[in-house]
């Protein structure tokens, strides 16, 4: 009796279909997995802004100019205030490359140049991470806020 030995093409088919569901599980966790990193990233970026500015206050006594909240940096002239300058300017570049590409980076300066704060859009587009003058950091729905009465930016 002569018998040919190997697959048919169903049993070829149905591997196929196989690895292909599986690696499109494969690949829709992955996306996640980039996205996680992305958020890492920005919040590491910004917590070493934290620290920057804490040197820039201690060199200078004030954040700088105040700046009404806007695009980072939030003024063209170098010395005008913590968010300009190689070091900030860096960090806050960094930041807005791991997050949503359609927006920037939102930075502003309180009255008299004692707060600040900066966020950072998620890639998810309705997510913001916040941080401020104070240390805390905090995701939220919109960029930040502003407390006229006292003239002060903050996360909240």
């Amino acid at each position: 009796m002569n018998t040919k030995r190997g697959f048919t093409l169903i049993e070829l088919l149905v591997v196929i279909a196989i690895i292909g569901i599986l690696a499109s599980v494969v690949l829709a966790s992955l996306n996640s997995a980039r996205e996680k990193a992305n958020q890492a990233s920005i919040k590491a970026n910004l917590k070493n802004l934290q620290a920057d500015a804490a040197l820039y206050y201690d060199d200078n006594g004030s954040y700088g100019v105040a700046a009404d909240e806007a695009d980072c940096p939030a003024q063209a002239n170098p010395q005008t205030n913590v968010f300009n300058g190689t070091s900030s300017e860096d960090i806050i570049a960094e930041a807005e490359t791991r997050g949503n590409p359609a927006a920037s980076a939102r930075c502003a300066i309180g009255v008299n140049g004692q707060s600040w704060a900066v966020s950072v859009q998620y890639r998810d587009g309705a997510t913001w991470y916040c941080t401020d003058y104070t240390g805390k950091a905090v995701e939220r729905a919109s960029a930040m806020a502003l407390n006229a009465a006292a003239g002060e930016v903050r996360c909240e």
